[in-house]
């Protein structure tokens, strides 16, 4: 179970039994692993289907596993790890005891879940932790968890049941109605920026280009409905390229406004037909 090497250590149920056999560990009911140090449980303890109780205390252990073989556990001594998470504990349907003071235990409504499957529960500590600092945390275990009969080595009374019917109930409708917090917007790498603001403007570039062709047929169109009142010496250059047509001629009259200009000149110059000069 120590760290030999840079090696994580790991909690070894073979180290507690006098011979390393198969034979021996299935006859093994406790494995005590202390102060070794260890951040993880060996998967030697699938080995240990009889195994009933475990003393894993001051370690390193963020989490319970491996131990998904090992249903007839009844008691288990983990105070003073790093644990995140009972999850791990799902598998143990006879638990009496858990001792996981000092750990780094948060959210009490999660962790009473887990708790909630354990029946016989009888002796719980779970003090030293962030969920036991949570507003009426002990009132809320004793409601959730009616089988404890003794929380963090204080007795479980009478009055407090009481006290936890009445009050517990209203804290969790309250609780229900108080609207979620919003999570808050990712944050997003460079890279990830980049290629935002690169789309961004590859959308602007295609928004341009197909307005820019929208004003092309319109015009084209224009020039088509207009063609059966325009004589057809004026129509032969529309039709090569009417847009390029249109801005060349933008400075001056275009071919249309000449043809529409023309009757205005010749009544205003008193001649039938207009010459150059």
């Amino acid at each position: 179970g120590s760290d030999v090497g840079g090696k994580v250590a790991v909690l070894d149920p073979y180290t507690c039994i006098p011979k390393r056999s198969r034979k021996y560990a299935s006859e093994c009911t406790e494995v005590y692993l202390a102060k070794q140090g260890a951040e993880k449980i060996s998967e030697d303890f699938s080995h240990f289907k009889n195994l009933e109780v475990i003393w894993f205390n001051a370690n390193r252990l963020s989490r319970i596993e491996n131990l998904e073989a090992n249903f007839r556990i009844q008691e288990v001594y983990i105070e003073d790890n790093r644990l995140v998470s009972l999850s791990g504990l799902k598998p143990f349907k006879f638990l009496r005891v858990l001792l996981a003071g000092n750990n780094q235990l948060r959210n009490l409504d999660k962790q009473l879940a887990v708790l909630s499957r354990f029946a016989f529960l009888r002796k719980l500590e779970l003090f030293g932790n962030p969920v036991a600092e949570e507003p009426d945390y002990r009132l809320r275990v004793i409601y959730h968890e009616p089988q404890v009969e003794l929380l963090d080595q204080s007795a479980v009374t009478g009055p407090e049941r009481i006290k936890a019917d009445e009050v517990v109930p209203n804290l969790d409708k309250v609780s229900a109605n108080r609207p979620k917090p919003k999570k808050p917007a990712p944050e997003h790498s460079l890279i990830e920026r980049a290629c935002f603001r690169e789309a961004k403007e590859i959308r602007e570039r295609m928004k341009r280009e197909e307005d820019a062709l929208l004003n092309k047929q319109s015009f084209t169109r224009a020039v088509e409905v207009s063609s059966a009142l325009l004589p057809k010496r004026f129509l032969a250059e529309f039709r090569l390229d009417p847009a390029k047509n249109f801005l060349k001629d933008l400075a001056k009259p275009s071919q249309l406004e000449k043809y529409e200009m023309r009757p205005l000149i010749e009544k205003r110059a008193g001649k039938p037909e207009l010459n150059r000069e």
